[in-house]
């Protein structure tokens, strides 16, 4: 006969919260063994505890739940163990950055916050329009380089399937700030010749504009102090920013390369509205 567990049982003895074992349970991760359809009470059997462990433990690298739903599924432990070097690969990188954040917030706790913002120099400067073949969609923060990196070899292909001529480097835009803290909404972009054949949305004129603009060197953890640096100076010179704000990558750094990555910090600007002009909802 079967030992059927509470889920309160279940919960204690597998250090799951009840909350957390609903939510898997709707996201098809973890279902209880037996729900009772009187009460609705749910019931789980001991031979589940692994089962559960491993949830736990991938909850606990912060792994999304898609990604425990499909690392659960696979049966080939050569596919599971490729994708638990990527987790490890990924927490390895959240590591450096954690170890980079640390090391900043000693430098501005010793040396002030000129240590952070003060080495950038910024210019305003108008930026032509162009063409461009481009790619826009949701990115998850942790996945960044991955899925970024994805995008611009889908756009290389696409140009090579047209004939185009690469005119310049790469660049993401940015768009809609008010995003939810772990998504960005980002569109990869690859300029090329103006007089490309072909329409449709991965072919489209990117606007000309007015922005501030700066030079980051070193690593990509570090970029938010560029962007710090650039609303300190449009706040100093009676400006606003707009968007989408633009990152152009003059070189990628390559993984032990000496060249440390350069990026080009392009940030749309527009002049402050005269005092009791403002919009309704703005501070005073």
């Amino acid at each position: 006969m079967k030992t059927f567990l509470t889920i309160g049982e279940f919960s204690q003895a597998a250090r799951i919260s009840p909350k957390a074992l609903r939510i898997y349970q709707r996201e098809g991760i973890l279902v209880p063994a037996w729900i009772d359809e009187a009460t609705g009470y749910r019931y789980y059997l001991p031979s589940q505890f692994a089962e559960a462990h491993r949830v736990r433990w991938l909850r606990n690298l912060e792994i999304p739940l898609e990604e425990i739903r499909t690392f659960l599924r696979q049966k080939d432990p050569g596919d599971m163990r490729r994708l638990l070097e990527e987790y490890r690969r990924r927490l390895r990188r959240r590591m450096e950055k954690l170890e980079a954040d640390l090391k900043l917030l000693e430098r501005v706790c010793a040396e002030g916050e000129e240590a952070f913002f003060g080495t950038y120099e910024i210019r305003l400067r108008r930026i032509p329009s162009l063409r461009a073949l481009t790619r826009r969609f949701l990115v998850d923060k942790t996945r960044f380089d991955e899925e970024v990196d994805e995008a611009f070899r889908v756009l290389h292909r696409a140009g090579e399937r047209l004939g185009a001529e690469e005119r310049g480097p790469e660049f993401c835009l940015f768009h809609r700030p008010d995003l939810e803290e772990s998504h960005w909404d980002v569109e990869c972009c690859l300029p090329v010749n103006p007089d490309l054949p072909g329409t449709g949305q991965s072919l489209r004129e990117i606007r000309g504009c007015l922005a501030a603009c700066t030079l980051h060197l070193g690593p990509y953890e570090e970029i938010e102090g560029a962007y710090g640096a650039l609303l300190r100076w449009m706040d100093g010179h009676n400006l606003l920013p707009r968007y989408p704000s633009r990152e152009t990558y003059l070189h990628r750094q390559d993984p032990g390369g000496a060249e440390p990555l350069r990026v080009e910090l392009l940030w749309p600007v527009r002049r402050k509205p005269p005092k009791g002009e403002e919009k309704d909802h703005a501070p005073p």
